[in-house]
């Protein structure tokens, strides 16, 4: 995408595209548009609030994932719980996998189906691994 080219050219080229930036309404599913229609609307409206008061949090966001995290995935040692969409066109799968095979402590969980929005769906049983984790 054409904000991680941005990012990876540093801030001040990602601060000069953003402005001029349109959304791709292809970045999501049908289904993640039917999601932002009915129950994750408050999420949507959450967004446009963010959008809203300027890039900042959207800056932020891209270089730091433009930019080392400062540890390795190999170097975790706790328990880490990946949940993707398989269907994500925003953040694809891949990510996900590449995560999960460089994380030795990580368990993905493809969602079937999920896209960006709709992988919200899966909170609850993500909710229940991570009190597993808490009672082990």
């Amino acid at each position: 995408m054409a904000e991680q080219r941005a990012a990876l050219a540093g801030r001040a080229a990602l601060e000069a595209y953003l402005p001029t930036a349109e959304f791709d309404p292809d970045t999501f599913t049908p289904g993640d548009h039917s999601a932002l229609e009915s129950k994750w609307a408050w999420l949507a409206g959450v967004a446009g609030q963010a959008i809203e008061e300027g890039d900042e949090g959207m800056v932020e966001d891209l270089l730091a994932g433009a930019q080392g995290w400062g540890f390795a995935p190999a170097d975790i040692t706790v328990p880490v719980l990946i949940l993707h969409g398989d269907k994500d066109r925003m953040v694809p799968s891949a990510h996900g996998k590449w995560l999960a095979a460089h994380c030795p402590t990580a368990e993905l969980r493809l969602a079937p189906g999920a896209g960006h929005i709709t992988v919200l769906d899966s909170a609850p049983a993500a909710l229940e691994w991570l009190r597993a984790q808490v009672s082990l």
